[in-house]
């Protein structure tokens, strides 16, 4: 209850970088938590928080953060790639778990990422077949399987990827 209690201070007063070490902590330490369910949530909602804060100000990978006490010292999309990841690592089988997955995968693909979005992609399809995001997973991830293809010189596994599934 003390750490929940003390993320959820945190997470309120827009401390959300001791809020995410004060979740992660808790859902370490207590994997069947009653708070699991809220406790992702809120993980999720600072991953959101901080890829938006990211794309309206953009900040480069390499110049650190003192002043801000919302967002990560580092990078903020790859801090919120991290929680997303420990979304739905901590909690697979709950509500966030696939739009978690499917905003890792975006997030790599908007940067070009196209393994690791063809990664996420594949996976949202394949472990989470009823999702809502089906239809996004199927096209961009055709489209990121058809990006890692590198020419005719090279491997065609990523063609023949796109043509299985285009079927």
């Amino acid at each position: 209850d003390a750490l929940f209690l003390s993320a959820e201070c945190q997470f309120f007063t827009d401390e959300y970088p001791g809020a995410r070490k004060q979740y992660e902590g808790l859902l370490a330490k207590y994997t069947n938590s009653r708070y699991l369910d809220t406790s992702v949530q809120r993980l999720f909602a600072i991953a959101q928080y901080w890829e938006g804060v990211q794309a309206e100000e953009p900040r480069h990978i390499y110049k650190p953060n003192f002043s801000d006490d919302t967002r990560p010292r580092t990078n903020a999309t790859s801090a919120a790639i991290e929680v997303y990841r420990k979304v739905y690592l901590n909690h697979p089988t709950g509500p966030l778990a696939d739009d978690a997955i499917l905003a890792i995968a975006a997030a790599s693909f908007r940067d070009g990422r196209w393994e690791q979005a063809d990664y996420h992609y594949t996976l949202l399809r394949n472990e989470y077949p009823t999702s809502k995001h089906q239809f996004d997973a199927h096209l961009l991830g055709l489209q990121a399987k058809f990006n890692r293809y590198q020419g005719p010189f090279y491997d065609k596994a990523a063609l023949e990827e796109c043509k299985k599934l285009a079927e």
